[in-house]
C-alpha cells in the first residue's frame, strides 16, 4: 500500500513539473513530411524524436531544409516525440565536426522560461 502511494505521489509530481515551457538547445535535421515540417533529431535510430512545427515556421527554414541545424527552441512541458515547437529563438546551419562524428544530433534543456503568447 505504501508503495502505491509513493508511486503515484511519484506520477503526479512529474505531471506537474512538466506543465511550463521549457527552452532547449537541439541539433537536428528540417524534413518536410507530407504537408508539414519536422524537426527530426537521430534520425534513423532507435532513438529517433521529431517535432512538430508551425506553418509558420517554414519560411525561417527555407534555406536550412535536409540539412542539420542547431537552435533554440521553446516546447510546452518536456519534450518527447510528436511534441510541437512553439517558438524558435536562434537558428543557425550546423557544420559537422570530422573527429566526433556521434555528435550529429541532440536535444539539451537549458532552461525554464515563460510560455509564448
Amino acid at each position: 500500500m505504501k508503495t502505491i502511494f509513493l508511486l503515484g505521489i511519484f506520477i503526479a509530481s512529474n505531471s506537474i513539473a512538466s506543465t511550463g515551457c521549457y527552452l532547449y538547445e537541439v541539433k537536428g535535421v528540417a524534413r518536410i513530411k507530407g504537408s508539414d515540417l519536422e524537426l527530426v533529431v537521430n534520425e534513423k535510430s532507435m532513438s529517433e524524436m521529431r517535432f512538430g512545427m508551425k506553418i509558420a515556421d517554414t519560411a525561417k527554414f527555407g534555406s536550412y531544409l535536409d540539412t542539420t541545424t542547431k537552435g533554440e527552441y521553446v516546447f510546452k512541458g518536456k519534450p518527447v516525440s510528436k511534441s510541437v515547437i512553439l517558438e524558435i529563438k536562434n537558428l543557425e546551419r550546423s557544420t559537422p565536426d570530422p573527429l566526433n562524428h556521434q555528435n550529429h544530433s541532440y536535444i539539451k534543456e537549458l532552461k525554464a522560461v515563460e510560455c509564448p503568447k
